[in-house]
């Protein structure tokens, strides 16, 4: 989630709050963690090289090309992971509620950036996973994960954006579980 939310911002023109989600993206891996992903292909260079990228005077292509090769460096970790898709995506929705929930007031206001930014991560990867879902049970879910998504702006979680209002989030939210229920 930190690198969808990172590579949504990079795209954005927000180099420095997609930095700090790349950074991120290493440094929450539980102790113990960073190993066994490494074994299993993550190459953290790569988040270092692109946070690097963007938070210096690298060309529009550079930072692109170091960004493709971090989300490239994630997709081949979750093709090669184990466990249900649907599992994955349940956990996602969770940390997506707890994010957002964190991240924004209930009167509507960002109060923490990252974690507002977090939650979209979380909801764009969990869409991500969904459509290659292939059970006719999954339409549904795939439907209310669009939705979820699309409760941020087209190009991810800006600066100065109005968050959806906390109820009609977890309305949603609801939405998905129920979908999601149908799938597992």
């Amino acid at each position: 989630s930190q690198v969808a939310a990172g590579a949504a911002l990079a795209r954005a023109g927000e180099a420095d709050d997609a930095a700090e989600h790349l950074r991120l993206a290493i440094s929450e891996v539980k102790p113990g963690g960073l190993t066994r992903l490494v074994e299993s292909g993550l190459e953290p260079d790569l988040f270092d090289a692109a946070a690097e990228a963007l938070t210096s005077d690298a060309s529009l292509d550079e930072i692109d090309a170091k960004l493709v090769a971090v989300e490239e460096n994630v997709s081949f970790l979750r093709a090669n992971a184990s466990g249900k898709a649907s599992d994955l995506i349940a956990l996602l929705i969770k940390r997506c509620q707890k994010a957002y929930e964190a991240g924004v007031s209930l009167n509507n206001r960002v109060e923490d950036p990252i974690a507002y930014q977090d939650a979209y991560g979380y909801a764009f990867v969990a869409q991500d996973l969904a459509a290659g879902l292939a059970s006719e049970d999954a339409s549904g879910l795939q439907l209310e994960l669009k939705l979820l998504v699309l409760m941020w702006p087209a190009n991810g979680p800006v600066s100065g954006d109005v968050p959806a209002p906390p109820m009609t989030f977890l309305s949603q939210i609801s939405r998905v579980e129920t979908e999601l229920s149908a799938v597992q």
